[in-house]
């Protein structure tokens, strides 16, 4: 489940003082601006797990043009020492009709095929096979898609257990940023390149890793440079009105799910009712008292029973989580992923 702490920005029309590096825009200028050349150059290093001497920024495949195409409008493609290219992107809410309860699966589906269509185009430009350049996606999260497991970390890359790696440069890494939690208390000399950078898009702008990440400025140079950054962007007036115009992009949409989700549970409720009243009237007419209870119980019964299917069914039309259904409905899991997997 998402960690709730992600997403308060988009409550207040203003602003906060220190902008978060896990929202979309901030994220890029963190990695794209011009003197920020050493941050990105320390992030593809953390992801490939090797020294990175020069980075460039790729120009995007698509049109940048609103925030509604959230897909493709803050990826960071770069070419890496001229023998690879990466793309860093950032997630910090799950995209619309993904959950536990689907596994994510919108969303692992649209990162391969975001990372197949990276490489290929190589191919559009006149690449041969044998000299296109190995492609990795890296994907940073501000929910937690592999439930039951308290990695940061998940690599994965064409590789078989007898015959080792296809020779093909191909693979996705998942960075959770909702497990960094787990790194609060440790020293910077016992994590990772990337884990020291998941300390600082997860917390940067959150008190309670202050502290570590003090620690980690003063080892890692480049992190430094990007909490310097950060702040910068922070009091630039043009970033954080763009960051606020962001925010209410976002929250209208949520917004507009929240109303549906009312009139829907507004339908839920009368739904209830109806059931009980004819339940009630088939006891009666019963003129026994078994009869009644018995009549009052399968009435209600099937009114709860059709009024959370007519729910779960707007619900999911509208975007709402799995795990937020079953609550609202009493519905288990199977059931509203059945009733999701005839809809979507």
């Amino acid at each position: 489940m998402m960690d709730d702490s992600f997403r308060t920005d988009l409550i207040d029309n203003d602003a906060p003082e220190i902008l978060p590096p896990y929202e979309d825009g901030v994220f890029k200028s963190l990695l794209t601006r011009p003197e920020a050349n050493p941050v990105l150059r320390s992030v593809a290093s953390a992801v490939l797990r090797m020294p990175v001497k020069e980075v460039t920024v790729l120009p995007g495949e698509l049109a940048i043009e609103t925030y509604n195409e959230k897909q493709t409008l803050f990826d960071v493609s770069c070419l890496v020492d001229d023998d690879r290219q990466i793309v860093l992107e950032m997630q910090a809410s799950a995209m619309e009709h993904d959950s536990i309860g689907n596994n994510y699966i919108n969303l692992k589906s649209r990162c391969g095929y975001y990372l197949a269509k990276r490489h290929c185009v190589q191919v559009g430009r006149g690449v041969e096979y044998p000299g296109m350049l190995d492609t990795y996606l890296a994907t940073f999260t501000g929910f937690t898609i592999f439930p039951g497991y308290n990695e940061i970390v998940y690599d994965f890359a064409f590789h078989n257990t007898t015959v080792g790696d296809l020779g093909i440069g191909l693979g996705i890494v998942f960075i959770d940023l909702t497990n960094s939690k787990l790194l609060l208390g440790k020293e910077p000399g016992d994590l990772s390149l990337l884990e020291k950078w998941s300390a600082f898009f997860a917390g940067a702008n959150k008190r309670t890793y202050w502290g570590l990440l003090e620690k980690i400025c003063n080892e890692t140079e480049e992190v430094r440079m990007a909490s310097d950054l950060l702040q910068s962007i922070s009091r630039d007036q043009i970033e954080r009105d763009k960051y606020i115009r962001r925010c209410v992009a976002e929250r209208d949409r949520l917004y507009s799910i929240a109303i549906q989700a009312r009139k829907v549970s507004t339908a839920f409720a009368e739904g209830e009712a109806k059931g009980e009243a004819r339940g009630r009237a088939e006891g009666e007419a019963a003129g026994e008292a078994r009869g009644r209870a018995e009549g009052e119980a399968a009435g209600e019964a099937r009114g709860k029973a059709e009024a959370a299917r007519q729910f779960a069914i707007s619900a999911i039309m509208s975007g709402l989580k799995t795990e937020d259904i079953t609550r609202i409905t009493g519905m288990t899991e199977a059931q509203v992923d059945e009733l999701r997997s005839r809809i979507v």
